[in-house]
């Protein structure tokens, strides 16, 4: 007698439903969950994953135990876009049914990276307890300490070092979590990397610290913090630029009197010989705002030299 895969999927949440399922996560959502159709298509499988719809994922799953391993033809499997998503259901089923937690897209992200990316805890903790590496990196270098730092999920942050994350990783471009905290205007992960260890004259590939991240973006707060923790006003990147050159070239008023009150040199050029206040003069990068440059450029001209 041919048995379909439907009635197959109703004895296994009979059989599940009356079994112990307290020290098993997947059997305890498997036990809570409605029959519902597998899908009929690989497609349809991706968006259960892609959408949270549990009941089907598991269907699919049942039906057709391959599809946890499938990547489509950007190398995306379900468990990333579960991830993606911050499905941590979704997650412990393909986990529990053959998904590849190593497995990467045609960029080199994990699952892991996906939910660090968009903060979701609940899935990353799933992932990390499965054995995601931590410290995995995209083909880019992005790790999943730059991602919560550019995001600021300092929540998060502490949770993943706790499981193994290490703060002071670098990217491919030799940056740190620091830099994109603090140019992100991040305050509270900005401190609590500081606390971590990370050293405020960190330089990049092109020899930028956070601060000049920072000082570009015009973040007074993370400028503050960096400072106060010994980041050198004086820094300079490979283009001769300070700290200060970047807060002008922003239009940056406060970024400016915040670095000028640290000991930033008014009078210091650039590689290409321009000072602060002549980079303020000649409008930053083409195209860029100029509001606030015209005050920027009245206190550089008040401060002696400038």
């Amino acid at each position: 007698m041919k048995i379909s895969p439907q009635l197959i999927i109703g004895f296994l949440f009979i059989g599940v439903s009356c079994s112990d399922s307290t020290d098993d996560p997947a059997a305890a959502i498997i036990a809570s969950l409605d029959k519902a159709p597998a899908p009929a298509t690989i497609t349809e499988f991706l968006q259960a994953a892609e959408h949270g719809q549990t009941a089907g994922l598991y269907a699919g799953l049942m039906a057709h135990p391959e599809w946890a391993r499938y990547s489509d033809d950007r190398g995306m499997t379900a468990l990333h876009l579960a991830a993606m998503n911050g499905h941590a259901d979704e997650i412990t089923l393909l986990l529990a049914n053959g998904a590849d937690i190593k497995s990467q897209n045609k960029v080199g992200w994990s699952a892991l990276l996906f939910a660090a990316r968009d903060g979701h805890q609940a899935a990353a903790e799933v992932l990390i307890k499965n054995g995601a590496d931590a410290n995995a990196a995209a083909s880019q270098g992005a790790q999943v300490i730059h991602l919560l730092a550019r995001k600021g999920y300092t929540d998060m942050a502490e949770l993943m070092v706790a499981n193994g994350v290490d703060a002071k990783a670098l990217d491919a471009g030799g940056t740190s979590a620091l830099f994109f905290a603090a140019t992100n205007g991040h305050a509270e992960m900005t401190s609590w990397l500081l606390q971590q260890g990370l050293d405020p004259n960190a330089t990049d590939k092109g020899q930028s610290t956070a601060l000049h991240g920072a000082a570009f973006s015009g973040h007074v707060e993370t400028i503050q913090l960096l400072l106060d923790a010994g980041a050198s006003a004086l820094a300079r990147n490979t283009d001769g630029e300070t700290p200060l050159h970047n807060a002008a070239q922003g239009g940056h008023l406060q970024a400016v009197q915040a670095l000028v009150n640290y000991g930033a040199d008014v009078d210091a050029q650039d590689a290409y010989g321009a000072t602060p206040l002549q980079v303020a003069e000649r409008g930053g990068e083409k195209g860029s705002a100029n509001e606030g440059r015209t005050e920027v450029i009245d206190y550089l001209k008040l401060k002696a030299g400038a």
